[in-house]
């Protein structure tokens, strides 16, 4: 079940990463895997195999979402991203990032109509997505995805060690068993 806090520091040695979650998106028990996604193809077909992972790897794994907006490539990431956040404010961010990958178009009306669909407080939602008031936590996620070396997505963290691109599902139970057995 997913807990939803996040906020990471960073520390960097040689290419691993410690990260200590404060403030996140956690889905899972132990901390092996931080994913930092976007709206585009690769992190979409990430998405697919998400539920075949957990599967797999149950609670042996925690995964960690966080924003990493790429809006000169897709200019509707950043609003997407903390229409996301507002759906947090709900209860409601999983299945809200679940219709989010499905979506075909992420304008503003878009991102409202797929509230409505999860029976959100419509005015609440609306008012989140259109003040503003999540762009510093969307910026905050992006700001650390930087410090931590991302450049762009999808990019992966697991234990500690950066993992990027689109890997196959094979690739990833690979590195997250390797994690394990190293533990």
């Amino acid at each position: 079940m997913p807990n939803n806090k996040s906020q990471a520091d960073a520390t960097r040695h040689d290419r691993m990463i410690t990260l200590t979650v404060r403030r996140s998106h956690l889905f899972g028990v132990l901390g092996f895997v931080l994913g930092v996604l976007s709206q585009c193809p690769f992190c979409q077909q990430h998405h697919r195999m998400l539920p075949a992972l957990l599967d797999q790897y149950g609670d042996q794994v925690q995964y960690v979402v966080r924003n990493f907006p790429i809006s000169s490539i897709h200019p509707h990431a950043m609003k997407a991203a903390e229409a996301a956040e507002c759906a947090l404010d709900q209860d409601l961010f999983w299945p809200y990032r679940d219709k989010l990958f499905a979506a075909e178009t992420l304008d503003q009306d878009n991102l409202i109509e797929i509230a409505n669909e999860l029976d959100m407080d419509k005015e609440k939602f609306e008012t989140c997505l259109t003040s503003g008031v999540k762009t510093d936590v969307v910026n905050r996620d992006l700001t650390d995805g930087v410090r931590y070396g991302v450049t762009g997505t999808p990019s992966f963290f697991i234990n500690g060690n950066p993992v990027e691109g689109a890997l196959t599902l094979d690739a990833f139970a690979y590195a997250i068993t390797n994690a394990i057995d190293e533990q």
